[in-house]
């Protein structure tokens, strides 16, 4: 965007104009309803730049009264380019570690192992960003209760797990484990979160044994994996169950991999799914009925089923 001083009123035209000729006392910013910055120095917005980062001259500070033609909420301050530059300072250095720290989730969490393996559980954090995190000083709160050691990283794309007993875990994975968590995770599911250096919250999850979470976690082998890590953790629809194993009772799970559930995209919710008729006999048809919210169009829907004997299942189908 081209400024000219007419743009403004008088009463700003003699500062603008030094301005402009000397290219060091007035500079532009850009302020979204308090909450965001733009600059013409960089295209850049992030929701979750606060008042807080804003010079209390500049919150207290009104738009303009010519209107100027901006995009709004937009009002346009005319400001000391140190203070700009301060400003600036200030904001890119809270942005980046949001940048980087806002990438590592919650993305698997083994909270109750068939056959009563009590001391079998395990959470594993993904890092869905392009470059590794230092976890120095972060901390599992509420559920699990971890601090993370100095030095402690995980890799852009990478995995990192913890368990509640190193012993156990190893008897049925072969992945390297970061530390044991002190707190065993409740059957009947609790609040986990992530927090970082500062103590502040980065990723969450509270998890249930209940509709609409998904039962095969809950003591039939299977675990509870994200399926999308930039969907939000506490939306039981962005998570499901891990393949469960053949005999139910060994413990399934992917720790230390890609979810066998994982979509780059949150694929939509398929909910109040029917059955007619509820009781069906042998060799008779079966309607299915579901709903599929989604403001996209969906091209097509498959039904995979089993077939249960008595004492067993046929593979998916």
């Amino acid at each position: 965007m081209r400024l000219h001083p007419s743009n403004f009123p008088r009463a700003y035209q003699n500062r603008l104009k030094t301005g402009l000729q000397t290219q060091s006392a007035l500079s532009e910013l850009r302020l979204r309803s308090g909450v965001g910055f733009r600059t013409t120095f960089a295209d850049h917005r992030h929701s979750s730049v606060t008042r807080s980062l804003i010079p209390r001259s500049l919150r207290h500070a009104r738009a303009l009264p010519t209107p100027i033609p901006i995009d709004p909420p937009v009002f346009l301050l005319p400001v000391n380019l140190p203070s700009l530059r301060s400003l600036l300072s200030v904001a890119a250095s809270a942005l980046l570690p949001l940048a980087l720290s806002g990438q590592v989730v919650i993305n698997e969490i083994l909270y109750h192992a068939p056959d009563e393996l009590d001391d079998l559980q395990y959470i594993e954090l993904h890092n869905a960003g392009s470059q590794p995190v230092n976890l120095s000083g972060w901390a599992l709160k509420k559920g699990g209760q971890f601090e993370f050691r100095e030095g402690t990283r995980i890799d852009a794309n990478g995995f990192l797990v913890l368990c509640r007993s190193s012993a156990r875990f190893n008897q049925f994975y072969k992945v390297p484990v970061a530390g044991e968590f002190a707190a065993h995770l409740k059957r009947k599911g609790e609040r986990i979160e992530l927090v970082d250096a500062s103590g502040r919250v980065v990723d969450s999850v509270k998890f249930s044994d209940r509709a609409p979470w998904p039962t095969g976690p809950d003591g039939h082998s299977g675990s509870l994996e994200r399926i999308c890590p930039t969907s939000p953790g506490d939306d039981a629809a962005n998570w499901i169950s891990s393949p469960l194993t053949e005999d139910r009772e060994k413990p399934g799970g992917t720790p230390g991999r890609v979810n066998a559930g994982f979509s780059a995209v949150k694929p939509p919710l398929i909910d109040r799914v029917k059955f007619s008729p509820a009781l069906p006999t042998s060799k008779q048809s079966i309607a299915v009925e579901a709903l599929v919210p989604t403001s996209e169009p969906v091209e097509k829907l498959e039904v995979l089923y089993r077939v249960g004997t008595p004492g067993a299942e046929s593979k998916v189908t």
